[in-house]
């Protein structure tokens, strides 16, 4: 799953490594994780092209100049609130998210909420190739 986040907060090369080698929250037993993380760039809280959090909206009124910024964080699994939680993590705020794909394939922007097309044959193969792949990995770990 590959998602756009803009946080607010100090954002260190360390920090972005930092997402990408694990870290142990609170109440979980494996650490979090993002396959890749990447700054994409910095804009005002008040410009974003998505809507914020209903819990940061606050900041819009307090801070509408703040600047955030705009990370491609992949995820290999998704847990709940992972995102979130990561930013926390580091001492960031996740004001709003958005998922740009999942499993490789791009989310139409064109579609409305509620609304769905069709898999392209490519798609429908790259999905059959993953679950594919998944099945034989996952078979390999069981004792039989």
């Amino acid at each position: 799953k590959q998602y756009h986040v803009w946080a607010a907060g100090n954002l260190s090369e360390e920090k972005l490594q930092l997402l990408q080698t694990g870290i142990l929250v609170k109440g979980l037993q494996q650490p979090l994780r993002a396959k890749s993380v990447r700054m994409l760039q910095r804009e005002k809280l008040c410009d974003l092209p998505v809507p914020i959090f209903e819990n940061r909206k606050f900041l819009l009124k307090e801070q509408p100049e703040l600047l955030v910024s705009r990370l491609e964080i992949l995820l290999t699994e998704g847990k709940r609130h992972e995102i979130k939680r990561l930013m926390e993590a580091i001492d960031c705020m996740a004001v709003a998210l958005k998922r740009t794909s999942f499993a490789g394939i791009p989310l139409d922007e064109a579609l409305q909420p509620g609304t769905y097309r069709n898999l392209t044959e490519q798609e429908q193969t790259l999905l059959l190739n993953l679950a594919q792949n998944a099945n034989v990995s996952n078979s390999r770990g069981v004792n039989r």
